[in-house]
C-alpha cells in the first residue's frame, strides 16, 4: 500500500456555489488530494472498485456511486442535496443557502421576462426551439 493520502472527491453544487466540501463531508481546505466524479469512476470501471480503493476515501466512492454527476445532467439531484445539506450543516452555512436561495428570488424578480425566457415555454423547464426562437425575435406566446 501507498504512503500517497488517498484522494476525495469534489461534492457537486450548483453553478453559482462554491465547491467547498467533499462527498464523505470534510472542507476541501482540510483535503490534501482531490480527485474528480469522471477519474474515480473510470478507474473503478477500468479496474475494478478493489484497485480505485487504494487511491479513493471509500466514503467519498461510496456516495459517489449515488450522487449526482453535474448540474447539466441532474439540477435537481444537486439542488436536492445543496438544501438538504442545510439541515445538517452549522448554522453560518445554514445561513448562506438561506441568504442565497432569498438572492435568486431578488433576481428573478428583477429580471422575470429574462427568467421567463432562460426557462423557455415547456413545463420541463426545458426550452422548445420555437420558444427561443421566438424569444430571440421579441415575439410572445408562441409555442
Amino acid at each position: 500500500m501507498s504512503d500517497e493520502p488517498r484522494a476525495h472527491l469534489p461534492r457537486p453544487v450548483p453553478p453559482w456555489e462554491e465547491q467547498r466540501h467533499t462527498l464523505c463531508g470534510r472542507p476541501i481546505t482540510d483535503v490534501k488530494k482531490m480527485g474528480t466524479l469522471a477519474a474515480c469512476a473510470a478507474l473503478a470501471k477500468r479496474e475494478g472498485q478493489r484497485r480505485a480503493a487504494y487511491d479513493y476515501c471509500q466514503t467519498c466512492m461510496e456516495r459517489a456511486r449515488y450522487a449526482a454527476r453535474s448540474w447539466e445532467t441532474d439540477p435537481i439531484g444537486i439542488m436536492h442535496d445543496w438544501l438538504g445539506r442545510g439541515m445538517y450543516v452549522s448554522d453560518v452555512e445554514r445561513e448562506h443557502i438561506t441568504a442565497s436561495l432569498h438572492a435568486l428570488s431578488a433576481l428573478i424578480e428583477e429580471h422575470r421576462e429574462e427568467f421567463q425566457t432562460h426557462r423557455g415555454a415547456t413545463e420541463s423547464g426545458v426550452p422548445s426551439l420555437s420558444a427561443a426562437r421566438a424569444a430571440k425575435r421579441g415575439l410572445r406566446g408562441v409555442r
